[in-house]
């Protein structure tokens, strides 16, 4: 890259970009005022249990419905892997042994978005199931539902 007469290579424009981006994050303790904002952190946890970095950042209530199914067909998954058949109920998801209690399920994936218990049922055949939430309204069975069919091989 030529500047005003100057060549300037690829590492030499990218050193400047450090540099300068390295004095904006400079705050004098005697110039808060000139300081760019900083964005507040917080290290709690969001609704689907996943840390949130950012506090304006929030899943709608039909993505944490949505991402705690799919952790519901995981864990029916390991499971069916381990019992050779399909969990009752989906607190049987619960008593499984795990090496870490962080791997754990947890109990809050068994509400859905809005709240409310999600609903499971196994099909006759013991290898289809079904994870339903109520969607918006409550009522199941209608449009608004969020549904996951799984089955286990």
């Amino acid at each position: 890259m030529t500047t005003k007469g100057r060549t300037t290579s690829g590492r030499d424009l990218i050193v400047g970009l450090l540099v300068m981006l390295s004095s904006c994050a400079r705050v004098d303790s005697g110039d808060r005022a000139s300081a760019a904002p900083t964005p507040r952190v917080s290290t709690t946890q969001d609704s689907a249990g996943f840390n949130d970095r950012f506090e304006d950042m929030r899943a709608s209530p039909a993505r944490v419905t949505q991402r705690r199914l799919e952790l519901l067909r995981d864990e029916i998954g390991r499971y069916a892997q381990q019992a050779n058949r399909l969990p009752g109920t989906l607190r049987d998801l619960l008593a499984l042994p795990y090496e870490s209690e962080q791997l754990r399920p947890q109990e809050r994936w068994l509400r859905d978005g809005w709240d409310r218990l999600v609903e499971y049922s196994a099909h006759a055949d013991g290898k289809r199931y079904e994870l339903r939430s109520a969607g918006v309204d409550g009522v199941s069975g209608t449009g608004d539902d969020v549904v996951l069919v799984g089955a286990i091989a």
